[in-house]
């Protein structure tokens, strides 16, 4: 048996602040393999490639055509 409590549930004044659009403002590369992503209501957050996947983790293949010749 462990001596670890669960977090208590978050007050609902909290989450209400999350009712309206949040839209990504700026991202940037961070080294090789992180982006940092900051957001409309004033939070940041990183991620590297690991979390992006875990997100999507099925990816759809790019297809880029090739320029017209003229």
């Amino acid at each position: 048996m462990t001596n670890i409590e669960q977090t208590p549930a978050r007050k609902w004044d909290r989450l209400s602040n999350m009712s309206g659009e949040i839209h990504i403002l700026k991202v940037e590369q961070d080294g090789e393999d992180g982006l940092i992503v900051t957001f409309s209501d004033g939070t940041t957050c990183g991620y590297v490639v690991e979390e992006l996947l875990e997100i999507r983790p099925i990816r759809e293949a790019v297809k880029e055509t090739a320029p017209a010749i003229n």
